[in-house]
Order: C-alpha cells, then structure tokens, then sequence
C-alpha cells in the first residue's frame, strides 16, 4: 500500500535520443508572475473557442464534470493571461445562437467575478 508520495517507484528513464516533455508550465519556473498583464497567452485561439462553444451543450447535458473541467481550464487562463474575450466572442457569434452566446458572456463574467475577488483576498471588502 501506499502511504506517502516517497513510496511511489521512480518513473522510468527515457529512452535515448527521445524528447522528455515537460509537464504544462514546467518551462515557467523561475519565470515573471504568469499574471503580468504584458504577457499575451501562449494559448492559441482555437483552445479557447473550442472550451467556450462545448460549454452550452455541456450545461444541456447536465455533464457538470465537464463544465467543471472547462470553466476551470479558462478560469485558470484567464487569469494568468487576460486575453481579450471580444474577438473570440466575435467568432462564436457566427456559429451559435445568441441565447448560447449570451450564456457563455453570462459564465465568462461569473468567472472574471470569481476571479476578481480572488484578486481582492478572502474577506477583503470589494472596491
């Protein structure tokens, strides 16, 4: 049984000549914060159109898992990177209907709210 991280093996070495990937964000340590408003998103914009538009039918679905997984995904990137929504809003327009799109600008402002009192700190007051 495992009772401790210490207990698990060592993984197994690489073989030789091959490339070790690197776990998302291993390339960051040491960096700036990830949060600094200059730095844009390394993440290409079909990623985040592709959680966006799945958010609608996830919710139909009642598939809460996965709206959990995909709103933390984006709640995570948006707060390291704030990219700007409009644009990607724009694209979603021509490919869902507006009561899906203003669904998804619904679920993204409650994910900038969350985000801002988390900026803010536990307890502080809002501004």
């Amino acid at each position: 049984m495992v009772s401790s991280f210490r207990d698990f093996p060592d993984p197994p070495p690489f073989p030789a000549g091959a490339e070790r990937q690197r776990p998302c964000g291993a390339w960051r340590r040491g960096a700036r914060r990830l949060s600094s408003p200059e730095r844009s998103s390394p993440i290409s914009p079909s990623w985040w159109l592709l959680k966006l538009y799945a958010l609608p039918s996830l919710y139909r679905q009642g598939n809460f898992a996965r709206v959990n997984l995909y709103e933390g995904d984006i709640a995570a990137l948006l707060q390291a990177y704030q990219p700007p929504l409009e644009p990607l809003f724009a694209e979603l327009a021509s490919h869902l209907s507006a009561s899906d799109l203003r669904s998804i600008r619904e679920i993204v402002q409650e994910i900038e709210t969350r985000l801002a009192r988390f900026r803010r700190g536990f307890g502080e007051p809002a501004s």
